[in-house]
C-alpha cells in the first residue's frame, strides 16, 4: 500500500509561477498520502521543454524534516512543471530490519521515483533517463528482470523494486525505437501482457503517463487543481485540494478505468487509450475491497465510484449488529480504533442503538502509524485512554480487522488498565488466512488466522475456498488473543475471559460491497487467475 501523485502544469510562455503552482499541488499530495505511505518519500521534477529530470528521497527522520526545504529548491532548480511522487509503505520484512547497513541501502534504493539514467550509450538527441512510480506489485516481475537483463542495457541501480525494472522496459523501448518513439503507443506495448496488480505514473523527460493494471486492484484517479492536469491514488484529495484552493479551483474527474493509459504533455493536453480489456478476453475485474474497507481515506470515492469509502465501512458496522446482536446485549459503549474503526464503529452504534464513546487514540508521536509487519509493532502500539469512560464498562471495540492480533492485545491492555469491565472486539473484515502477493506481504504464518489452518481447526485445500464455520472460528481466535495476553501480562489480567472477538464473514463483505467482482483470495485462498488472459510481452524491437 503506498500512494502515488502526478502533476502537469501548461507553462507555454516560460512563467515560473507554473512551477510554483505545480509545487504547491504536489506537496499537498504528497502529506495527503502520507497516510498511505508513512516511512518514505519521494519525488521528481521534470522540465519537458529541455528534457531534464531530478529526483529526491526521504527516508530517515532527519531527511524527512528538510523533505520540503530540498523539494521546493530542487524544483525551482530546473523550472520542473511535471512532478511525480510517491510515499512509500513497506510490506516486504526484508527491509524493516535495524541496523543492517545493506537493508538501509535497499530501503533507500527501493524508495521511489525510480529515476535511471544511462550515460554509457547515447542516441543523438534522445534522453538516456527515465522516471518512475508505482503502487502494487507486479507479479511477473522474475520475467521482466530477465527481459531488461537480455536486452543488455542495465543501470546501476541496486533497487530491486518493481517500478526499476518498469522503467527500463521503457527506456529500452524508448532506445530500440529511437526517432520513431511514441510515448502512448509504445508505452502501451512495452506493458501489454505484464500480469500484476499497480497503478503507476512514468515520464520518459516530455510527457507524464500514468495507468491501472487491467484488473483495477490498486485505485488511481484524475481530475484537475487549478491549471493543472492530477492523477492521483485517491479520490479524496480532490476534497483537501477544495479546502485549499476552493471549489471553482477543483475538479475531481472520475477513476481511471481498469487497463486505461493516461498521456500528458507540457501544454497539459489530455489523451487515453484502453490498454486491456479483460471482458474482450472472458475475464473481468478484481478490484481489492481492501482499500474500500481499510487503505483509503474514508472520504475517498469507493472502488465502484458511487460513494465513499466511509459509507461502505459504515453500512459493513450495520451488517455487524444484525449478526452479532446477541453479543451487543449488555455493552455499555461502542468504542472506534482510532482511525481505521471510526465508520464501522458508527454504523454499529446507528443500528445497535448503543452509544458512540471515542475513548482511544494513539500516542501523538504515532498518531498516522498503521502496521503490517511483525517487525513494525514491538514499540508503537500502546492507546491512550479515557479512563473516565472505559472504567466499570463493558465495551465493544470497534476496527476494520484483525490480522495478527498484536493490536488486540495492547488495546485490551491498556482498556483494562483504564478499569473497563469487559472488551468485546468486533472486525469488519473476515479472518484473513492467507497472505496477498499484490501489494501486502504480510506472510500467512504471521496471520492469527492461518494458525488455525496450521493445527488442522480450519481445513483448507490449495484451489479451492477454504471452508470454515465463523462461530468456530471466533472462538479459536478468541482463545489465542487470550493466550497472547496471558503469555505477555502473565496473571495481570485474570484469565481475560471477558476479551472476545467477533468477525464479519465473507458473505457478509460480499453482499455489502459495491462491487461485486473482487479479489478476495486472502481471506478465501481461491483467485482466479489472471494470467491465462494475458499475452507474453511484444518484443523490444515491435
Amino acid at each position: 500500500m503506498c500512494g502515488i501523485i502526478g502533476v502537469v502544469t501548461p507553462n507555454k510562455g516560460g512563467d515560473p509561477t507554473a512551477t510554483r503552482e505545480n509545487l504547491e499541488i504536489l506537496l499537498l499530495g504528497m502529506k495527503y498520502l502520507h497516510r498511505r505511505g508513512p516511512e518514505g518519500q519521494g519525488v521528481g521534477f521534470i522540465n519537458p521543454s529541455q528534457g531534464t529530470i531530478i529526483s529526491a528521497k526521504a527516508n530517515s527522520d532527519k531527511e524527512k524534516e528538510e523533505f520540503e526545504a530540498t523539494v521546493k529548491r530542487m524544483a525551482f532548480s530546473i523550472r520542473g512543471t511535471m512532478s511525480l511522487g510517491q510515499t512509500r509503505y513497506i510490506t516486504d520484512a526484508r527491509f524493516a530490519e535495524d541496523g543492517n547497513q545493506l537493508d538501509k541501502e535497499k530501503l533507500e534504493a527501493n524508495t521511489q521515483p525510480q529515476h535511471l539514467s544511462f550515460d554509457d550509450v547515447g542516441l543523438e538527441g534522445l534522453i538516456d533517463e527515465g522516471i518512475m512510480v508505482h503502487n502494487g506489485n507486479i507479479r511477473d516481475k522474475g520475467i521482466i528482470k530477465r527481459m531488461v537483463e537480455k536486452a543488455g542495457h542495465i543501470s546501476d541501480s541496486i533497487a530491486t523494486v518493481d517500478s526499476r525494472y518498469l522503467a527500463e522496459l521503457m527506456i529500452q523501448r524508448r532506445r530500440v525505437r529511437g526517432n520513431n518513439w511514441d510515448a502512448s503507443r509504445d508505452v502501451m506495448k512495452t506493458l501489454y501482457g505484464i500480469d500484476g496488480a499497480a497503478s503507476w505514473g512514468f515520464s520518459d523527460g516530455k510527457y507524464l503517463v500514468a495507468g491501472r493494471d487491467p484488473r483495477g486492484y490498486r485505485p488511481l484517479v484524475f481530475g484537475s487543481v487549478r491549471n493543472s492536469r492530477v492523477f492521483v491514488s485517491e479520490s479524496g484529495f480532490f476534497r483537501e485540494a477544495t479546502a485549499v484552493f476552493g471549489s471553482a479551483k477543483v475538479h475531481y474527474g472520475r477513476s481511471v478505468r481498469p487497463g486505461e493509459i493516461l498521456l500528458m504533455d507540457k501544454d497539459g493536453h489530455f489523451d487515453n487509450h484502453l490498454l486491456f480489456d479483460v471482458s474482450e478476453h472472458g475475464g473481468c475485474t478484481r478490484q481489492c475491497p481492501f482499500e474500500d474497507v481499510y487503505m483509503k481515506d474514508y472520504m475517498s470515492h469507493c472502488n465502484q465510484d458511487d460513494t465513499s469509502a466511509g459509507n461502505v465501512r459504515i453500512t459493513l458496522g450495520m451488517a455487524l449488529v444484525r449478526r452479532y446482536w446477541r453479543e451487543l446485549e449488555g455493552i455499555d459503549a461502542v468504542v472506534p480504533v482510532p482511525r481505521s474503526g471510526i465508520s464501522p464503529a458508527e454504523g454499529v452504534a446507528q443500528e445497535s442503538g448503543k452509544p458512540y464513546r471515542d475513548l482511544l487514540r494513539k500516542p501523538v508521536n504515532d498518531a498516522d502509524a498503521r502496521f503490517f509487519l511483525d517487525t513494525k509493532t514491538e514499540k508503537k502500539h500502546r492507546f491512550v485512554v479515557d479512563s473516565a469512560g472505559a472504567y466499570g464498562a463493558n465495551l465493544a471495540v470497534i476496527d476494520d480487522s484483525v490480522m495478527r492480533g498484536e493490536t488486540a492485545v495492547e488495546m485490551y491492555a491498556d482498556l483494562k488498565d483504564a478499569g473497563a469491565k469487559s472488551v468485546k472486539l468486533f472486525s469488519i473484515w473476515p479472518p484473513t488466512f492467507f497472505h496477498c502477493d499484490y501489494g501486502i506481504d504480510t506472510e500467512s504464518k504471521e496471520l492469527i488466522a492461518n494458525m488455525l489452518i496450521q493445527d488442522g481447526t480450519v481445513k483448507y485445500e490449495r484451489g479451492r475456498p477454504v471452508q470454515y464455520d465463523i462461530d468456530l472460528v471466533n472462538r479459536e481466535i478468541t482463545k489465542l488473543l487470550r493466550a497472547k495476553v496471558i503469555e505477555k501480562y502473565r496473571d495481570k489480567y485474570g484469565d481475560v475471559s471477558d476479551l472476545e472477538v467477533f468477525y464479519g464473514s465473507t458473505d457478509m463483505l460480499q453482499e455489502n460491497l459495491t462491487t461485486k467482482t473482487h479479489c478476495l483470495y486472502c481471506v478465501t485462498g481461491q483467485r482466479d487467475d489472471s494470467k491465462s488472459l494475458y499475452t507474453p510481452p511484444l518484443p523490444m524491437a515491435v
